[in-house]
């Protein structure tokens, strides 16, 4: 139904510029001090931090796996409109990771992120209303959505049109 809520996160967390997902990968023997420092910067009101911090979490990477932790950070990330963590954020609840599954939910926070442009968001609120998951069932706005996120390269979005 969705890409994997990891290669969401992944996706996203490479184009973030705050603790730095190419170094998180290449130096994992050093990832607890990047994680500590994603957490002074999340703690003071970064938002890319906070989502940062969140993929750490969710992933393992310098502290204990944890998905409601994850969680926490993503979503404070996402109420302060990173369009990223919305999306990430959108997954989780799709999916029921760290949070507990809704649909409707899900839909509401692709929702915000697709309103941004951004478009995994905008394919994931497609399969939604394709499917009707959390939303009322619209093809129509389905192939809106989908084309939207085709015309910046989704290759899914590309294939499912």
């Amino acid at each position: 139904m969705f890409a994997g809520v990891m290669s969401v996160f992944a996706a996203d967390f490479a184009q973030a510029s705050v603790c730095d997902f190419n170094v998180i990968q290449s130096q994992r023997t050093d990832a607890s001090n990047i994680f500590n420092v994603c957490k002074r910067e999340a703690q003071a009101g970064n938002t890319e931090a906070q989502f940062n911090l969140g993929f750490m979490y969710f992933s393992g990477i310098g502290v204990k796996q944890n998905f409601q932790d994850a969680a926490k950070w993503v979503r404070k990330s996402a109420e302060h409109g990173y369009a990223q963590a919305q999306d990430s954020l959108g997954v989780m609840y799709s999916q029921g990771r760290g949070v507990q599954q809704s649909y409707a939910e899900g839909a509401k926070w692709f929702r915000k992120a697709a309103q941004q442009g951004l478009a995994g968001a905008q394919y994931n609120l497609g399969t939604m209303y394709t499917q009707g998951r959390g939303v009322r069932q619209n093809f129509t706005e389905a192939a809106k959505k989908k084309r939207k996120s085709a015309e910046q390269n989704v290759a899914e979005a590309q294939y499912n049109l």
